[in-house]
C-alpha cells in the first residue's frame, strides 16, 4: 500500500503564514487567487520530502527568521526547518521519525527510497513537445537506447553517403563503352633488321656511285692530258707511258667498281614499310584497347567496393534498428497502449499529441503514479486547465490506484466540495 499524506503543517514558508491540512479524500484541491500561497503548499510538500535540491534559495517568508514544515507521510513523521543566520545564510535541518517515535539515522535516504519523481507534473507532460515527452518516458521505463540511436543516425548518414558514392561509381561504369577483346602486339624485329640492311645497302651504293663519278672524272682529265702529251709525243714518251699505265689502272679499278655496283641488289622496301606500318598501327590499337580495359576494370572494381560498403552499412543500420526495436518492445509501460518510437510518444497507435484530452490526462497520471508508486502522492500544478470532465477522470484514477492527488487551482475550484482555499497565506 502506498504512503499518503495524513497531515501537513506549514509555518512561514514562502507565502504561507500558517496552514494545517488533514486531507480526507484522494483528490486534494488547493485553490485560491494568485499570490495567496497555494503554490507554496505544494512546494512545501516537495521541500519536506524531496530534499535540499527542491528547496529554493529563500524558503522563509519575508519578515520571518524561521520556517517549519511538518509532514505525516504514512508511518513517517517528517519535519524540515529553516533558520536565517545573522549573516543571511539559510540553514536547513531534516528529521524523520518512525511509528515508534524514534528518529531514523539517515532521514533523507529513507525518504529517497520512498519517493520517485515527486516533481513530475502530469499536466506539464501532457503539454510537452514530442521530443521532451519521449525523453521523459524513456527515463521512466529505463529504456537505454541513446547510444544506439546515435549509432543508428551515424550508420544512416554513412549508408546514405555510401549509397551516393555507389550510384556515382556505377554511373561512371555505365557511361564507359564496353572494352573490345584484348589483342596481342606483334613483333617487328626481323622486318626492322631487314630495313636496316636495306638502308645500309643503299648507303653503300650511293658511296660507290660517288667513287665511280670521281674515277670517271680522273679518267677524263687524264685522257685530255694524254691528248696534250700526244701532241708533244717526242718529248714526253716516258710521261705518256706512265700515264697509260695509270689509265690502265684506272680502267681496271673502274671495271672492278662497276662489277661491285652491278653486284649490289637493292631490296624492295615498300613491302617491309607496309608491314612495319601495319604492325605499328596494330600495337597502337592494342595499347589503346588495353588502357581502356584497365580503366574499365578499375572503375568497375571501385563500383563493386562501394556497393559492398553500402551493403555492410545497410546491414549495420538494420542491426541497430532491430536492437532498438527489441529493447523498445521489451519495455513495460505504465499504461497499456503507450509506446516509444523514434519520433516521440504514441498512444494506441497515434502520436500522443493527437490523443484526446482525456487520454493525455489519463496517460500522464498513469506515468506519475508509476514514478511514485511507493509514495502514493502526486502534485499537479496549474490544475485550472482541468474542466469538470477531466477532474472526474483524475478522481477516478486516484480512487482506482489508491493515490492522493494534490491539485493547485487558481480558478474552477469554487464548485468543488472539500477544496482547501488559501488566502493571504492561510486556510480560509
Amino acid at each position: 500500500m502506498s504512503a499518503k499524506i495524513i497531515k501537513l503543517d506549514v509555518q512561514n514558508v514562502m507565502r504561507i503564514k500558517a496552514v494545517h491540512i488533514e486531507p480526507e479524500q484522494n483528490v486534494v484541491i488547493v485553490g485560491g487567487r494568485n499570490a495567496q500561497g497555494k503554490t507554496s503548499v505544494l512546494d512545501s510538500i516537495a521541500m519536506a520530502a524531496g530534499g535540499q535540491k527542491l528547496c529554493p534559495s529563500h524558503p522563509i517568508r519575508d519578515g520571518e527568521d524561521e520556517a517549519k514544515i511538518a509532514l505525516t507521510l504514512g508511518d513517517l513523521h517528517v519535519t524540515r526547518t529553516f533558520r536565517r543566520e545573522p549573516n543571511g545564510t539559510i540553514r536547513s535541518a531534516l528529521t524523520v521519525k518512525g511509528v515508534d517515535g524514534k528518529a531514523v539515522k539517515a532521514p533523507q535516504a529513507t525518504l529517497d527510497a520512498l519517493i520517485g519523481r515527486l516533481t513530475f507534473d502530469p499536466l506539464e507532460f501532457a503539454r510537452m513537445s514530442p521530443a521532451a515527452a519521449r525523453e521523459t518516458l524513456r527515463q521512466l521505463v529505463g529504456l537505454d537506447v541513446e547510444q544506439l540511436e546515435v549509432d543508428l543516425q551515424r550508420a544512416y548518414e554513412d549508408r546514405t553517403r555510401a549509397g551516393q558514392e555507389k550510384r556515382a561509381a556505377q554511373a561512371v561504369v555505365d557511361a564507359l563503352p564496353l572494352p573490345e577483346p584484348r589483342i596481342a602486339p606483334v613483333e617487328i624485329t626481323s622486318e626492322a633488321a631487314q630495313m636496316r640492311e636495306a638502308v645500309e645497302a643503299q648507303r653503300k651504293l650511293e658511296g660507290l656511285k660517288g667513287e665511280i663519278a670521281r674515277r670517271e672524272a680522273d679518267r677524263v682529265r687524264l685522257a685530255e692530258r694524254s691528248d696534250e702529251l700526244m701532241a708533244q709525243r717526242a718529248a714526253i714518251d716516258l710521261e705518256l707511258s706512265n700515264i697509260k699505265n695509270r689509265i690502265a689502272d684506272a680502267m681496271s679499278a673502274l671495271d672492278t667498281l662497276e662489277l661491285e655496283r652491278l653486284a649490289v641488289k637493292l631490296p624492295d622496301t615498300s613491302e617491309i614499310e607496309a608491314r612495319i606500318n601495319a604492325a605499328s598501327e596494330h600495337n597502337r590499337r592494342a595499347s589503346e584497347i588495353d588502357r581502356a580495359a584497365r580503366d574499365y576494370e578499375r572503375v568497375s572494381a571501385e563500383a563493386v567496393e562501394k556497393a559492398e560498403r553500402w551493403k555492410a552499412l545497410d546491414a549495420e543500420h538494420a542491426r541497430i534498428e532491430f536492437e532498438i526495436k527489441r529493447r523498445t518492445e521489451a519495455v513495460e509501460y505504465p499504461i497499456g497502449g503507450l509506446e516509444l518510437r523514434r519520433d516521440g510518444v504514441y498512444f494506441n497507435g497515434v502520436p500522443f499529441s493527437q490523443a484526446s484530452r482525456a487520454e493525455r490526462i489519463k496517460v500522464s497520471l498513469a506515468m506519475g503514479i508509476a514514478m511514485n508508486s511507493d509514495l502514493g502522492v502526486l502534485l499537479i500544478r496549474d490544475g485550472s486547465v482541468l474542466d469538470a470532465e477531466s477532474l472526474k477522470t483524475v478522481a477516478a484514477l486516484a480512487q482506482e490506484h489508491d493515490f492522493q492527488f494534490w491539485i493547485e487551482m487558481a480558478r474552477g475550484y469554487e464548485g468543488e466540495s472539500g477544496a482547501i482555499i488559501i488566502e493571504d497565506g492561510e486556510v480560509a
